[in-house]
């Protein structure tokens, strides 16, 4: 749907709609948890769920063109899928990176909560506006991502995303012990994200084929 120039800004562009929801919905919850429990904050949750599906119903989405042929099987085409990064080593090492990358995250953030709510005294407020912090970083960074498109050489977008998340904000998350600095470190591991993501998609997009 966009030209393979735009497709950083595009990634930019998506990730700044995914962020924006992620600025007011966690200091709400913080807040409501008390008057309203789990149960008020999670039937919220499937009321919005909901309108959100019947707004995406009511909107007409264009389909390619179905690829006339033999009807594959999940099982054929998801070993194809690993036949056909296995034989593109540079798309290999990428995925590689992003599977050493994502799996430290995946602890960072299972901790993430739990430390702050011990260091808070069980603060359900600070831990919302925390994760408020998060999805601002996002906002702003998916922004500046829309309007610039990153860098020409994506790959080096990936690597500076990965490295100002993870030594602006995961290091800097650690290392906090007052909200302040908790705050502006979830700021910044989101402000980089949409850098990393958006140059990696856009790798993806450019040197795989479309039909597949």
């Amino acid at each position: 749907m966009v030209d393979k120039k735009d497709y950083s800004r595009a990634s930019g562009m998506l990730s700044l709609a995914d962020s924006v929801s992620n600025i007011f919905a966690p200091a709400a919850a913080g807040i409501l948890i008390g008057i309203i429990g789990v149960s008020g904050i999670l039937s919220i949750d499937i009321v919005t769920f909901l309108i959100a599906v019947g707004i995406l119903l009511s909107v007409k989405i264009p389909q390619p063109p179905k690829q006339i042929g033999e009807k594959k099987s999940v099982l054929s085409e998801t070993s194809f899928g690993f036949k056909f990064i296995m034989e593109r080593r540079p798309l290999l090492a990428l995925q590689l990176v992003f599977f050493a990358s994502n799996l430290i995250t995946g602890f960072t953030f299972t901790i993430f909560t739990p430390m702050i709510m011990s260091r808070t005294g069980n603060d359900t407020v600070i831990m919302g506006v925390i994760q408020s912090a998060f999805g601002l970083g996002g906002v702003i960074g998916g922004l500046i991502m829309s309007i610039w498109g990153g860098p020409k050489r994506r790959v080096n977008g990936v690597l500076l995303g990965m490295a100002g998340t993870s030594l602006f904000g995961m290091t800097l998350i650690g290392i906090g012990r007052i909200s302040i600095v908790w705050m502006l470190a979830a700021f910044l591991a989101m402000f980089f994200m949409p850098c990393t993501n958006g140059c990696n998609q856009a790798i993806w997009q450019s040197k795989v084929p479309p039909e597949l």
